[in-house]
């Protein structure tokens, strides 16, 4: 959430780090549309199979018979999960491998962020908007800053 004055400059800041992450995230989501439309398929066809052997599982316990085993066409497996870009995750996981001080740099500054945010959980909507302004504007300018330079 950027706090600071209109047309202060945040926009173009964030868009030189934010659009390759956008364009990550939309192709993300067409891999998830085409995984989940794949599933679809899959899992109404496991739906069917499973339907077919519980009638035949009935019928032949009717008749005082061993259940046939489930067939692996019964379960259509694990539904796809959306992947996310994790910005924050993948400067630590830089920090972590590398040690780069510009991760680390990046990590604090997201960090106090979310300290502003912890500190305000729970609170009413004015008073976390009050305070927001107050304490993450500060923060966020630097990190405005940081990001030009």
């Amino acid at each position: 959430m950027p706090v600071g004055d209109p047309s202060s400059g945040k926009s173009p800041a964030l868009d030189a780090v934010l659009d390759p992450v956008r364009e990550i995230e939309r192709d993300l989501a067409e891999d998830y549309k085409s995984a989940r439309a794949d599933w679809d398929v899959k899992d109404e066809l496991a739906r069917l199979s499973l339907t077919a052997w519980k009638a035949d599982a009935k019928a032949v316990i009717a008749d005082g018979e061993e259940a046939p085993v489930k067939p692996d066409s019964a379960d259509a497996g694990p539904m796809p999960v959306r992947e996310r870009m994790r910005v924050r995750r993948t400067f630590v996981d830089v920090f972590t491998s590398q040690g780069s001080a510009i991760a680390e740099k990046a990590i604090r500054r997201v960090a106090e962020l979310y300290a502003v945010e912890k500190e305000v959980r729970g609170k009413p909507l004015g008073e976390r908007e009050a305070f927001r302004q107050a304490n993450s504007r500060r923060i966020f300018d630097d990190l405005e800053e940081w990001l030009h330079v």
